[in-house]
């Protein structure tokens, strides 16, 4: 099985995550999420970064006049 969770603040989730079983996982950082996994806190950075997973960052493109 394919799956894919996105994820916006490390501090919430990652039990939900150490819970899924999936032959591959994705995990998408959205809005301060890439901030938040790449923090360090207690001088470690999330351990969400540890997980077997493919890792994407999802942007906001802003477009001039819209």
């Amino acid at each position: 099985m394919k799956l894919a969770v996105l994820m916006s603040d490390y501090r919430s989730g990652i039990d939900m995550i150490d819970r899924l079983s999936a032959d591959s996982l994705g995990i998408i950082f959205v809005g301060n999420g890439v901030y938040h996994a790449a923090v360090k806190d207690g001088g470690k950075t999330s351990s969400l970064l540890g997980k077997k997973a493919n890792f994407y960052a999802l942007v906001e493109i802003s477009r001039p006049g819209g």
